[in-house]
């Protein structure tokens, strides 16, 4: 009997979420109404972050800070040579004119990283100066998106949320779900989600994606009785 030839098939952009390295995590500000991404990075390293994540992963589009929009530093061998604050300082200031955003967020690739550009110094002199902008180190080696997502999403909280001394907000609770960009259907999930527990009769903060409110939401987080994890 002859033996059966089994074809193999390749899988969708649906069941295989792609991966990024650490700065895709600026994918996860894009996802955040009224945020801007800043990219202290290398030429190229943004548009690999598109391909791999939006362009490749079910064709996700764009936003209007993200995709080949976002503001880059473009770090060449000057900067690397001679450090690349002052490069950084003046992508900050023309960003801030140029973009009419709620929340900046300047992400680190792994050139700047590596030859040690101070970028919490350069961050710090807007944020006394009363900007929102943040900074998050997401060298491209530390790890995938995933962990972009983290150190990003802790920046947020310990940079620009800031601390909470009031009453917390009765039946008010904070959803964390899915890495945005990660799956293609990551929307399309928060929007059922959402929907379920406001029909449970909860009001939910939602941090990411369409039924967000922006970065405003994100100041609510410490006025919420409950925070919300849905992941495996």
């Amino acid at each position: 009997m002859a033996a059966t030839k089994t074809k193999t098939k390749k899988l969708s952009a649906i069941t295989h979420p792609h991966f990024g390295c650490t700065v895709g995590g600026a994918y996860s500000v894009a996802a955040i109404k009224g945020a801007v991404p800043i990219a202290n990075c290398g030429p190229g390293c943004m548009y690999k972050q598109y391909f791999h994540l939006s362009f490749l992963n079910g064709f996700q589009g764009s936003t209007g800070a993200g995709g080949g929009n976002i503001p880059s530093a473009n770090v060449g061998e000057n900067d690397i040579v001679f450090g690349g604050a002052k490069k950084l300082d003046a992508l900050i200031q023309s960003t801030l004119a140029l973009y009419d955003g709620d929340l900046f967020v300047v992400l680190t690739g792994c050139s700047g990283e590596l030859v040690g550009d101070d970028v919490g110094s350069v961050v710090r002199k807007y944020q006394e100066a009363g900007y929102p902008v943040v900074a998050a180190e997401t060298g491209g080696f530390k790890g995938t998106n995933l962990d972009g997502h983290e150190i990003v999403v802790k920046a947020i909280i310990d940079q620009y949320v800031g601390d909470y001394k009031g009453e917390k907000k009765q039946g008010l609770v904070n959803l964390w779900f899915e890495t945005p960009y990660f799956n293609t259907n990551w929307r399309g999930d928060y929007l059922e989600l959402v929907r379920i527990l406001r029909a449970a009769g909860l009001q939910v903060n939602v941090l990411f994606g369409p039924q967000s409110g922006g970065a405003k939401e994100w100041k609510k987080i410490p006025k919420a009785q409950f925070n919300l994890v849905v992941s495996p």
